[in-house]
């Protein structure tokens, strides 16, 4: 924008000469710009920041509860770790006995 300023200044000074591409240019842009003094402009951009801020907040607050919930169930992992420590798993032998028939009487 100061450079902008500064060359609209030479050119009213005369010491650059009006290049109407320039102008042109400087013309377009100035129209996008919204009219702030319109209270119904103003209101929607008002709404779309509102909108806008409400998301990365709400965004936030569940990052932040996931992350408490990660933190706790991590304490409660760790605690169960601590009260009964894990026991390497062995390959499970099976025996087999061997009964003889024996014939009971009642």
């Amino acid at each position: 924008m100061s450079e902008i300023s500064q060359y609209l200044a030479k050119v009213q000074s005369g010491k650059y000469p009006a290049n109407q591409q320039i102008m042109y240019a400087l013309q377009d842009i100035l129209n996008l710009i919204p009219n702030l003094a319109d209270p119904k402009v103003v209101q929607a951009f008002s709404v779309a920041t509102n909108d806008s801020m409400a998301l990365i907040y709400l965004s936030s607050l569940i990052r932040s509860i996931i992350a408490m919930d990660n933190l706790i169930e991590n304490k409660i992992q760790n605690r169960l770790m601590e009260v009964e420590p894990v026991t390497p798993i062995a390959p499970v032998v099976e025996k087999t006995a061997v009964v003889a028939n024996k014939s009971v009487s009642k």
